[in-house]
């Protein structure tokens, strides 16, 4: 499965590792996860999705995070959104999208830890 999410309640983060080959199904689980997340609490949501091992994505990646109001460009319990890559592609994609939905909360980060450490200097938590 291309696709591997959880949600850690206890610090109000979504971890998801993504491989290859990523489809339009793919991000209707991620956001179904997403939207469950959303609805158990009354806190921001963090998201870290680790694409660093992701050389591809499907078309229409951009809209698709645009469009869902379960994504972590739109939902109103959503918080920070990082991104690992490695890839100039999809670190080119996330941060077009950062632009395009003129949302500040998107980063891309080079390591799993890096992205952790993003979160906890924004929320001053643990993560």
């Amino acid at each position: 499965m291309p696709v591997d999410i959880h949600y850690e309640a206890d610090e109000h983060l979504i971890v998801g590792t993504w491989t290859n080959p990523v489809s339009h199904k793919d991000f209707a689980q991620a956001f179904k996860i997403a939207e469950g997340a959303y609805k158990e609490t009354t806190s921001i949501v963090h998201t870290i999705y680790d694409a660093s091992t992701l050389t591809q994505m499907p078309a229409n990646s951009i809209s698709i995070y645009l469009r869902d109001p379960n994504s972590p460009l739109r939902h109103k319990m959503a918080g920070l959104f990082v991104v690992v890559a490695a890839n100039a592609f999809i670190r080119a994609i996330v941060e077009t999208a950062g632009k395009v939905s003129r949302n500040p909360r998107v980063h891309v980060a080079t390591s799993l830890e890096e992205a952790r450490e993003m979160v906890k200097q924004a929320t001053g938590s643990s993560t």
